[in-house]
């Protein structure tokens, strides 16, 4: 890892900050971002195609997607865009397939497509917000995390990062599916050690919806 410079902004508080712009080396690797055409994922969709990897950016909206990429052609690297629904396993696992196939290799997954569903009281919280929720905040990042490190195998190992959030260690009484997905991602077991080498970690931003 190593500084390939600073850029200068504003905070949320109106105090002039200044941004190391880090490199992690990642020349040569390539990376799966779920979620990755705006927000949290882009964020780090930036990171690593600055960093040198090869970026598969997996969304719903196509006309984010493609704003995304031209936003990544600043770093030179080749982004592949997939439209993914990561509740679906079938998608994630032909998605995943695709990416090995097509590039030889996935060496780092984000598992970060995350809605925030309704906002309302246990007592009034809808089925169809529920399982709409769970389906992709929770059983999306299983999804992801299981067909990455099938994928991973091919390559002898790689890192998942899963996105969880704050709200995976408090409660919040308005968003109780959400708050019930965050709190399953942090409990999603790791591979077991000495399977190969693997590093799985999970993630706690601020709340923020990137579907």
């Amino acid at each position: 890892m190593r500084f390939q410079g600073r850029r200068r902004g504003t905070s949320c508080v109106g105090i002039d900050t200044e941004e190391k712009m880090i490199n992690y080396e990642l020349d040569d690797k390539v990376a799966v971002v779920t979620g990755g055409a705006s927000g949290i994922g882009l964020a780090c969709a930036h990171a690593l195609a600055r960093s040198g990897a090869t970026v598969c950016l997996w969304d719903l909206k196509l006309e984010l997607l493609e704003a995304a990429v031209a936003e990544l052609e600043q770093y030179g690297r080749p982004t592949r865009t997939a439209i993914v629904d990561v509740s679906d396993s079938e998608q994630v696992n032909t998605a995943m397939e695709d990416v090995a196939n097509a590039l030889g290799r996935v060496d780092i997954v984000v598992a970060n497509a995350g809605i925030g569903g309704e906002q309302k009281p246990t007592a009034e919280y809808s089925d169809a917000s529920w399982h709409q929720v769970i389906g992709v905040n929770l059983d999306g990042v299983f999804y992801t995390q299981r067909a990455g490190i099938q994928a991973m195998r091919r390559n002898g190992g790689g890192s998942v990062i899963n996105m969880a959030s704050i709200l995976g260690q408090v409660g919040f009484a308005m968003s109780s599916a959400y708050v019930a997905a965050k709190h399953g991602v942090l409990g999603i077991p790791r591979p077991p050690r000495g399977s190969m080498p693997l590093r799985a970690y999970a993630s706690m931003p601020l709340a923020q919806a990137s579907s």
